[in-house]
């Protein structure tokens, strides 16, 4: 299973901005993770990853969240967003399939 999330954010706000902000604090529970042609976080504590596809023409960005614990690593990161970027993500919607 996966959960589905779905950012809409500051017209200049990008995943690299994301990234960025992760590497500068130094979290325990993420890390940018390498892949080809997808922008990801892995996480240790949670074992699992989280994957971002932003829309090309528009300030969302699509986030899929895969792993063993997939409720508790989508509660660590939305309080990461809450925590770390609350005024450049303006709205969350949480899809669970």
């Amino acid at each position: 299973m996966a959960v589905y999330l779905r950012l809409l954010c500051a017209k200049d706000f990008k995943i690299r901005n994301l990234n960025d902000i992760l590497e500068q604090k130094g979290e325990r529970t993420f890390y940018v993770a390498k892949k080809r042609k997808v922008a990801a976080w892995g996480s240790k504590p949670y074992g699992g990853r989280v994957e971002f596809r932003p829309w090309e023409t528009s300030a969302v960005i699509d986030v899929s969240i895969r792993g063993k614990q997939e409720t508790r690593l989508t509660g660590s990161f939305v309080e990461w967003i809450l925590r770390n970027v609350p005024e450049k993500v303006l709205e969350i919607t949480v899809y669970i399939p």
